[in-house]
């Protein structure tokens, strides 16, 4: 079996999402969909701390988006070991 990376890249809201869980539905493979609205929504990111001045987005951002895509290449190595793609 061989492993296939789908990248969904758009401004927010242009329906990057939806497609995704779109496509999970039709599919016939596992898809897993990662996605920095998962890490917004589900508390990692200290959003309320930007809002309010705590911590300064623009200085965070570029750090922030290194990071991440550092892990999903992290993920997709380890990935393709336990599935041997």
């Amino acid at each position: 079996m061989n492993g296939q990376i789908i990248i969904l890249h758009g401004p927010s809201s242009s329906g990057k999402s939806t497609t995704a869980v779109a496509l999970q539905n039709a599919i016939e493979l596992p898809f897993w969909h990662i996605s920095i609205d998962h890490l917004r929504d589900g508390g990692v990111l200290p959003t309320k701390r930007f809002k309010n001045g705590d911590f300064n987005w623009s200085n965070l951002r570029k750090a922030f988006f290194e990071g991440f895509h550092a892990s999903l290449k992290r993920f997709e190595i380890n990935l393709r070991c336990i599935l041997r793609l």
